[in-house]
């Protein structure tokens, strides 16, 4: 079956491009920093000559201009000065935080599952050989659903990740096209602090696929900005107020 993410020959330089990283890994010659820095711009690369039309969870029927073209892995421009940042891969509630910090949450608010919808991208990350199944190859992605993408989970999932945040201002991202209602965000999340709402300019959905006469061209954006009470007494009093 033939699954036209790449060309053949694009294809098989992503091979021996990520075989050698994993060579020279396996012998010492690069360490974990310069392996991770070769795989993200190899992904970058990839991603480049991709037959796809932004996402993996399918590719296009027929092939793209920017597909024919050649995968060219480019130098990356570091830094002269080191930056100091972490980065986590790690369910978001598990993330601690305290009273000095802004955490930014921008959650999926759709069905679709943002795991199969990369898969491609995961392989070349790892490396490995998944089992894969239908016309685009999916691997197996229901033990990392979302329950983000579930309309009948969304409301409580939404509710414990501001409930699990120690951030003195939380700001959710979040669509009026989404499986939660605006009407009860406010109500739901407001109850954990000062609430406000930012209603951004309308945006056109963007779809590589045709959209029934009904559905919707535009749909607002919104930012919801969460400062969240200090303590229950304080809760109480801007309540009553």
């Amino acid at each position: 079956m033939e699954r036209r993410y790449f060309t053949e020959e694009n294809a098989s330089k992503i091979d021996v491009i990520r075989s050698r990283i994993g060579f020279w890994k396996a012998r010492g010659l690069i360490d974990e920093a310069e392996t991770r820095l070769l795989v993200a711009d190899l992904l970058v690369a990839a991603n480049r000559v991709a037959n796809t039309a932004g996402t993996y969870g399918c590719f296009l029927r027929h092939w793209s201009q920017r597909a024919a073209q050649p995968l060219e892995l480019r130098e990356r421009k570091l830094r002269s000065e080191p930056c100091i940042k972490a980065i986590t891969n790690v369910d978001a509630s598990q993330i601690l935080t305290s009273r000095r910090d802004l955490a930014y949450f921008d959650p999926p608010y759709t069905k679709r599952q943002y795991v199969a919808y990369y898969h491609v991208l995961e392989t070349i990350t790892l490396w490995d050989e998944p089992a894969v199944s239908g016309k685009t190859g999916l691997q197996p992605w229901k033990s990392l659903a979302s329950d983000f993408c579930y309309e009948s989970r969304a409301l409580a999932a939404l509710r414990k990740l501001v409930a699990s945040s120690g951030a003195g201002r939380i700001i959710l991202s979040y669509s009026d096209v989404g499986h939660v209602t605006v009407g009860d965000i406010r109500t739901v999340i407001g109850e954990f602090g000062r609430f406000e709402s930012l209603n951004l300019e309308s945006i056109g959905r963007h779809s590589s696929q045709r959209t029934s006469p009904g559905s919707r061209s535009l749909f607002n954006e919104y930012l919801f900005v969460i400062e969240p009470y200090t303590t229950q007494a304080e809760a109480v009093h801007l309540r009553c107020a």
